[in-house]
């Protein structure tokens, strides 16, 4: 369980760091947040902007553990 945390909370710090550093990332996050969010005004950016943060972020953490899950497959098959 602490192994999962540990990776769900480091595939969390990704995204947040690809968020604040990648202009295209941000771009993906408002286009992504628009399908959930019905606003079309300046004014509504922020929750837009919250929804596909929200969104890519539940993607990226289920990738992590997905990924994690793959490798400690494979590493204890080797063995």
């Amino acid at each position: 369980m602490r192994r999962i945390l540990l990776v769900a909370g480091v595939s969390l710090a990704l995204h947040t760091l690809v968020f604040i550093v990648f202009d295209r990332y941000r771009e993906l996050t408002l286009n992504l947040g628009a399908l959930f969010v019905h606003g079309h005004d300046i004014s509504d950016i922020p929750p837009v902007m919250g929804a596909g943060f929200g969104v890519l972020a539940i993607i990226v953490i289920v990738a992590g553990v997905l990924f994690d899950r793959l490798v400690q497959f494979l590493w204890h098959d080797s063995e």
